[in-house]
Formats: C-alpha cells, sequence, structure tokens
C-alpha cells in the first residue's frame, strides 16, 4: 500500500456518460469516451488506504489493489513459474476424477495460445459449479465480438504492443478483477488439473489449444478460495471481470413491471450499454442472454446455457415447428435445421415464458453512461446500544450528496452502490457452516436536506437490505434552480454474529454515479459520549408516558452542565416497543409544572430515542426517560453527549406510602373558592405521631389517559389543626399551611403535588378540590415518614 495513492487513477476516475436521465440510464454510443472528471478530486484519505489495505487479505492470500504498473510485472523467467501462494484447492467431483496438474505444453496437442478466437459459442463449463461466472464470460465474449471492443479480454497479462493477450511460456499471468471496491491483481500459474484421461476439469475452449477461459476462471477462482466454489450470481461475477454497475430484478416481485424491464433489454442489448444474464430454468443456475429481439410481433431472448448443452424444450425452442414459421426464421436469422444437429446450449425462448420459468434477471450497466462518478471507502463504526437501524440511524456512516442539477429539462438519474468488502473466501465460509444468508444486511437510504438522519420513517427513499456483496439505489432528480442536497444513510438490518462475534469490521466501497455534477462528503460523526448510566424500569418505577399519573415515578436522573451546551442525550433499551426522555429545567424540577417542560424526545419508539437540546446554559436539568405502557419492564441505557449524568432518587425516596380514594359527588362537587361553597369539597384529617416528612399527590384517575377532554385541575391544600373547614371557618386557601403547586390549579403529570414537607407532630386537615366543580373519582397519594401517619375521614 506504499502507493496506495495512485489508486485514483483506478478507483476515483469515473465513467464517462451517455444521454439520458430516468432510474434506467438510456443508450449510449457504443465506442469509448474519455474519462470524464471525477467528482471528489485528490487522492485517498488515511482511513481509505487502511479499508483498502485491510480488504487486500481475503482468507490466507493478499490481493494488493492495482495501480496501472502491469508494464512493471516480470513474467519472463528461465523455467516455468509456480505461484508461490500453491495450488487451488479441488472440488470434491475433480478430486473423484482427479489425474493430475499440468501446464498447456504438456497436455496440448499443439501449441498453446492464449486467444484464438473471442466467441460466445466456444466457452464451456465443465464440473466446477461457476454458471454464474461461465456465463459473464459468455457474455461479455459476446459484446467484444459484437461491438469489436475489448471488454473482459483486457483484463489479462501479458499482453503484445496492441494490448492483445498473449501465451507466457513461463506460465505466469496476471488478472485485474474487481472485488472490495477497486480493480486488483491477482496472479496465477497455468497449471490446471486434469482427470485420468488426460482431458481439463475446468472451464476451457473448444478450441482445444486456447487458454483464456480457463486462466480467467482460475484468477477469479483463486480469489473465492479455489475451484471448490459453491457458486454466485452473474451480477457479481460480471462486476468483478468487468466493473460495470450490478442490478438484479426478481420477476416474482411485487414491483416488477414487464414492459419497463423489456423496454430496457431491448435498448441496451442493441447499444450494448449493458450485460445481461437470467436466474432459472434449471433450479440456480444462470444463462447468458445474448440478443433481445422483436419481430413479427414476438418477443424472443436468445440464451446460452454454460454447459454448451441442455437447451430449452418449450415454446419458440428448436424443437417447435409450429411456431417457428418461415417469415420468423428468416427474421430472426434462425437456422433451425441446423441447430436440430447439434446441442450447443444456445436457444431461443420468448419473454413471457422467460418470466415464468426464470427467477431474475441481472443486468451489469456500462458505467460510461454517467458522466460523473466518485468513490469513497469506509468501515462502519462499532455498533452500540441501539442494535437495529429502526432505533436510529444516527451512528451509520452518512455522506452529504449535492447534486448540481439543471435548472430546466429532464430529470437527472442518480445511482448509488454499495459494496461491503469479505474478508473470508466464498467457498471457506460456506465450509465453516457461514452462509451468505449471515452476512450483513446492507442498503442506502436517502433523505432530504444533507443533515445527519436518524429516524427511518423521515427517509425520502428506503433503499431495500440485501445480503449480497453489491446494493444498488437509484433515483431521479427534477430539474431545480437550486442544488439539491440530500442525506446518503448507511444501513444493516440487524448486527448478525460474524458482526458481533469473528468479525466485528464491516468496510465497505460507496460508488456514486450521476448524470449531473455533484459532490459526496462525509457527514462528522455524532458527538462523542461524555456521560451513561444504566438504569431499569421495575415495578412501581415503571410508570409510562406523561399520560398516565404514575409518569413521576419514572426513574430520574440529573444533567449537570458546568458550562453552556447542547447536549443530545439518547436512550436506549434492547427490546423495547416503545421509549421516550423528557428534559426539564430547574423550575420544572421543582414545580412538577408540565408546561415548563422545554424538551422532549417526541412519539415513543422502539428500542429508543434521541433528545438534542439547542444552547442549554450551565446549571442541573432534570431527565425522565419513560416507556410508553405503565408496567413496561426494561433496562436502559441513558446516554449525554455533554455534562454528567447522575442517578437522582424517587421524589418520595425514604417515605412510606399510603393512597386513599374516593369520589367527587353532586353535593361535594363544590369546585374553587371562586364557586362560593369551597368547604363543601373532600376532606381528610391526617394525623401525625412526630415529627415527619409529608408529600401529597392528588389525581383524578382516568381523566388523562386516552381521553380527548383535559382532565380537570387540581388542587389539594393542608391546613393546621385536625378541625374539619366550614363556611365559617374556610376562607379559600389564604390559611392553608401549604397548597399544592403554589396554589395554581393543575394537572401535572403525576397529579397535582403538595411537595415534600417537613411537619411537627399534630393534626391537619387536608381539603381535595377541582377548579371547576366536577363529578368523579379522585386519589390521594400520601408519602410520609414510616409509622407515623394515620388518615380519618370526617363525617
Amino acid at each position: 500500500m506504499d502507493r496506495a495513492e495512485q489508486l485514483k487513477g483506478g478507483g476515483r476516475g469515473p465513467a464517462p456518460a451517455g444521454p439520458a436521465p430516468a432510474s434506467a440510464p438510456a443508450a449510449a454510443k457504443p465506442a469509448a469516451k474519455p474519462a470524464a472528471k471525477p467528482a471528489a478530486k485528490g487522492g485517498l484519505s488515511d482511513e481509505e488506504k487502511k479499508v483498502l489495505a485491510r480488504s487486500s487479505r481475503i482468507g490466507k492470500l493478499v490481493h494488493y489493489p492495482w495501480l496501472g504498473d502491469q508494464a512493471r510485472e516480470r513474467f519472463a523467467f528461465g523455467a516455468p513459474w509456480c505461484d508461490p501462494d500453491g495450488l487451488l484447492l479441488l472440488n470434491g467431483e475433480q478430486r473423484a476424477h482427479f489425474g493430475r496438474w499440468a501446464r498447456p505444453s504438456e497436455f496440448m496437442r499443439g501449441e498453446p495460445r492464449m486467444i484464438y478466437l473471442v466467441s460466445p459459442l466456444t466457452i464451456t463449463q465443465t464440473i466446477i459449479t461457476d454458471c454464474s461466472f461461465v456465463s459473464s464470460l459468455v457474455i461479455a465474449a459476446s459484446f467484444e465480438r459484437r461491438f469489436r471492443t475489448q471488454l473482459v479480454t483486457a483484463i489479462l497479462y501479458p499482453q503484445d504492443r496492441a494490448g492483445v493477450p498473449i501465451y507466457n511460456p513461463a506460465g505466469k499471468y496476471m488478472v485485474r478483477l474487481k472485488f472490495n471496491g477497486v480493480s486488483r491483481r491477482i496472479l496465477v500459474d497455468d497449471r490446471l488439473p486434469l482427470d485420468r484421461h488426460g482431458r481439463p476439469m475446468c472451464s476451457h475452449s473448444s478450441h482445444a489449444e486456447e487458454l483464456w477461459v480457463s486462466i480467467l476462471e482460475k484468477a477469479y477462482m483463486k480469489v473465492n478460495g479455489g475451484y471448490d466454489f459453491p457458486g454466485s450470481n452473474s451480477g457479481i461475477d460480471m462486476h468483478a471481470l468487468t466493473g460495470w454497475v450490478p442490478e438484479q430484478l426478481r420477476t416474482d416481485s411485487g414491483d416488477f413491471k414487464r414492459d419497463r424491464l423489456w423496454q430496457r433489454m431491448t435498448s441496451a442489448s442493441k447499444f450494448g450499454d449493458c450485460l445481461i444474464t437470467a436466474l432459472g430454468l434449471v433450479p440456480t443456475h444462470a444463462y447468458a442472454v445474448l440478443q433481445v429481439r422483436a419481430a413479427c410481433g414476438v418477443q424472443l431472448l436468445q440464451l446460452k446455457n454454460p454447459w454448451a448443452r441442455k437447451r430449452w424444450r418449450g415454446a419458440f425452442s428448436v424443437f417447435d415447428r409450429q411456431r417457428w414459421t418461415p417469415e420468423l426464421r428468416k427474421a430472426f436469422g434462425f437456422d433451425q435445421q441446423a441447430s436440430l444437429q447439434q446441442d450447443n446450449g444456445i436457444f431461443w425462448i420468448d419473454y413471457d415464458s422467460l418470466l415464468r420459468h426464470f427467477e431474475g434477471v441481472f443486468l451489469n450497466w456500462n458505467p460510461q453512461l454517467f458522466k460523473h462518478h466518485t468513490v469513497t471507502h469506509g468501515q462502519w463504526p462499532p455498533r452500540a446500544a441501539f442494535r437495529d437501524d429502526a432505533v436510529d440511524l444516527g451512528t451509520n456512516p452518512q455522506y452529504q450528496l449535492t447534486v448540481n442539477v439543471p435548472p430546466a429539462g429532464a430529470a437527472t438519474a442518480v445511482w448509488v452502490l454499495l459494496t461491503r468488502h469479505s474478508s473470508r473466501p466464498y467457498n471457506l465460509a460456506m465450509a465453516e457452516g457461514r452462509d451468505a444468508s449471515r452476512d450483513a444486511f446492507l442498503t442506502v437510504h436517502v433523505f432530504r436536506g444533507g443533515a445527519r438522519a436518524h429516524y427511518l420513517e423521515r427517509c425520502w427513499m428506503q433503499g431495500v437490505y440485501s445480503n449480497r456483496p453489491h446494493t444498488l439505489v437509484k433515483f431521479d432528480l427534477p430539474a431545480a434552480s437550486a442544488p439539491q442536497q440530500l442525506t446518503l444513510a448507511l444501513a444493516q438490518y440487524k448486527p448478525t454474529d460474524s458482526q458481533a462475534g469473528r468479525s466485528p469490521r464491516v468496510d465497505f466501497s460507496l460508488d456514486v454515479y450521476a448524470q449531473a455534477p455533484f459532490t459526496l462528503r462525509p457527514i462528522a460523526p455524532p458527538e462523542p459520549t461524555a456521560s451513561r448510566l444504566t438504569g431499569a424500569w421495575s415495578g412501581r418505577t415503571a410508570g409510562g408516558s406523561s399520560n398516565h399519573d404514575s409518569y413521576v415515578d419514572n426513574p430520574r436522573f440529573l444533567l449537570e452542565l458546568p458550562f453552556a451546551a447542547s447536549p443530545v442525550l439518547e436512550l436506549a433499551a434492547v427490546g423495547l416497543r416503545g421509549g421516550g426522555a423528557d428534559l426539564a429545567d430547574p423550575a420544572a424540577a421543582r414545580t412538577r409544572d408540565a408546561r415548563k417542560w422545554p424538551l422532549r424526545s417526541g412519539d415513543y419508539r422502539p428500542g429508543g430515542c434521541r433528545l438534542a437540546a439547542a444552547s442549554l446554559p450551565a446549571g442541573r436539568w432534570l431527565v425522565v426517560p419513560s416507556t410508553f405502557t405503565p408496567g413496561t419492564e426494561c433496562g436502559f441505557e441513558l446516554r449525554a453527549s455533554a455534562g454528567r449524568l447522575a442517578a437522582l432518587p424517587h421524589e418520595a425516596h425514604g417515605l412510606q406510602r399510603q393512597a386513599v380514594q374516593g369520589a367527587w359527588d353532586r353535593q361535594s362537587a363544590a369546585g374553587s373558592p371562586n364557586h362560593g361553597a369551597f368547604w363543601k369539597n373532600p376532606q381528610l384529617q391526617l394525623v401525625l405521631s412526630r415529627p415527619a416528612e409529608l408529600l401529597l399527590r392528588l389525581r383524578a384517575p382516568g381523566t388523562r389517559e386516552g381521553r380527548s377532554a383535559a382532565p380537570p385541575s387540581l388542587c389539594v391544600a393542608l391546613f393546621d389543626g385536625g378541625e374539619q373547614r366550614t363556611e365559617a371557618t374556610g376562607h379559600g386557601l389564604s390559611r392553608a399551611r401549604a397548597v399544592s403547586e403554589g396554589g395554581l390549579y393543575a394537572y401535572p403529570a403525576g397529579g397535582a403535588c403538595l411537595p415534600r414537607t417537613p411537619l411537627p407532630a399534630g393534626m391537619y386537615a387536608v381539603l381535595l378540590s377541582t377548579f371547576d366543580p366536577y363529578v368523579g373519582p379522585w386519589e390521594l397519594v400520601m408519602y410520609a415518614t414510616e409509622g407515623t401517619l394515620r388518615v380519618a375521614s370526617f363525617r
């Protein structure tokens, strides 16, 4: 990696462009165009170099990035060159029939040649389960032959002065393959596995002395751990061979558009903008799509089975004499009689049958359809308590994309390709019991605005989670008078075993393609955590939301800010269905007045919530985390990006709880002193046997929970002496020793509160009132020093 800076020439170079907007790029001329300047200038950052260095190691082997220095590679040796990495692992069937490893000069009858004729007709798969790769070779060879442009043969070295791969008597070859975000150099020798009869047990050309198919396959098998390759998909393999942008369409998906796919395939096939393969017919088997054509009112596709045998036998097959009329055979140039003489695996199939019998279509798009391109590389940060992106995307890698869309005209197409790096050869991962379903499910979500995003429900365009190495997100931006700012938020559905245990790192590359100029820059990560505490909702402390009187029983915390700050509070609770948090100023902490709670986290969210406070002055702030429903027991973690968190005791800590229930009826619903019959409200006699602390809360049960009407405003007043308040003795609240909420009628969270007050031993009267006469139940919750309080009713 000493010269990794040079990667900007190959990894950051954009592809030139074709014309059209829309989510599918339109056709462009097949001729190559000069490369456009990248959207992001400059070299790789130190972090990107580390990512590419790490992802150079696949299993026990290291495959360095391609630096464009193929001319320096030594290919001439006095003796046959042997790959220092050793021979490739064989699959079971190869081992069962294995004869020997041999070089071309040792088993070919004629003089070996690297390329005799690049043709899709000569490529044959054998007993390696790499049909997707062979189909990719077939379609790439078809492209080269049809458009007379090097594609897959350009990645094989050594080459002559014309850039054509040549046979090397020393047996050393270098192949340029793109994986883990950049093109990389793969070195292989020409030792190939033969069976006991001297026949190659690898993919090969039907021209006996031609080598390019076998060498390219060997290089790709080396990257994937050996010939013991369980199979991939042709979109992935084609991307490795060509770097063209992979897209997969399933014909059974709910948003599948039949006519749109046909339009895209015919356009791409005509101009060479796309390489197409199909999956199906034989289950999990990939086929190369050689032609997509319509004539005489019939839509047909020409496919090749990489086995070079076993053709389609249904409608428009070589055996269908009824549908192949002379007119149709002429329109498609189909010699049915000659095709019946030999099964080479090539056949025609109608579009309806393809959709019915094939699972999906893989499209690999020429990046030259886009005028602008850039790529960046990164690593997922360690996951904290949030275990699912449905909770919070805020800690994920995010990028601000600013697209300078034109002020008028067609929409601008933007494609975003996320590539997950792999450090394990696929075959070894399978052998160890890890399959693709256990890889991270990744995607990219798109938000408007360009700021760091947290909540998925605010997403403008949601990506589809996939455990494939490549995930493509496409969207169009309409013409606008100002640049469009977007947030690209990388997302993973859930942490996997490989992330949580064996391999916690998830390295990635992010490619952005667009038809208008753009800039891409990383969004600064969230503020680090300055303080964190754990807690739990358990028993009475599982108080629920502020819709419930028991809200005040929730755990409470103090946030101390030594200086003015804009702290972010995060509540994390694994498995919680709905969590929220409130932040109160010092006055609210004393009065419990709900109107003085300046900041809440908003809707209760599964797994926790986030609360951002702007420009708080230095001081002490009360933090109350809560669940939506009372009685929900769960542990949690509370984090703050500034200041220090400290747990607070319950407001009645150390006191004994008692509760009395009753009701305001027609006679006792007297309302406040304004209504002239204040003394008729319910009254209780309290007796303190010795000096004690007392805290009272008056509630109207059921009036706050899920009702549209406002609950009654309440007041609890404490009077000295054990005498009942009467018309003669009652002078409103003026003679009360203590009154809830400072004498204001209110119904804050938890009910009207007479705060914790020290009292001498003696008798007291408590009067319970509403502001306006109200008929309904009441509850008085009393906390007092243990063993000191006795309650009696006045008659």
